[in-house]
């Protein structure tokens, strides 16, 4: 929560979660609509991209960005987006995924760091660059 409040100033980014509507939606994939069903302010903490797994470790789907977002009520995960959901704005994410918890492999450099020390070090790089572009 610490983080949330030295980010509160900086940044507009919102990520905007949908679900498949049967008639109305704001958003439209492919002849599919969707809604949404619940909307926060976010700050972006690592920009990563990758092809989303099954339980059983599987790939499914496509490549997607997949960034690390802390959310304004103090939770972050790694949100898989759906860029083929239209409309999106400037500074929107949107995801019809449930997020992936953050984990020590989340991070592309899983050396022999612990989790809470990846996660302070991208929450402090994040506050910094946040802080620089106002």
């Amino acid at each position: 929560m610490e983080a949330v409040e030295r980010l509160r100033p900086y940044g507009s980014e919102v990520l905007v979660q949908v679900k498949p509507a049967l008639f109305r939606g704001e958003y439209t994939a492919n002849g599919q609509r969707y809604r949404r069903i619940t909307q926060q302010r976010c700050w972006k903490l690592v920009r990563m991209s990758g092809y989303r797994q099954d339980e059983d470790g599987n790939r499914d789907g496509d490549w997607m960005e997949s960034p690390v977002l802390l959310l304004e009520d103090g939770t972050a995960g790694r949100f898989w987006l759906d860029n083929d959901i239209t409309p999106q704005r400037e500074g929107e994410y949107v995801s019809s995924h449930t997020p992936d918890p953050l984990r020590k492999q989340t991070f592309l450099d899983t050396a022999n760091t612990a989790l809470p020390a990846l996660v302070k070090r991208h929450l402090g790089e994040a506050v910094v660059r946040y802080e620089r572009t106002g």
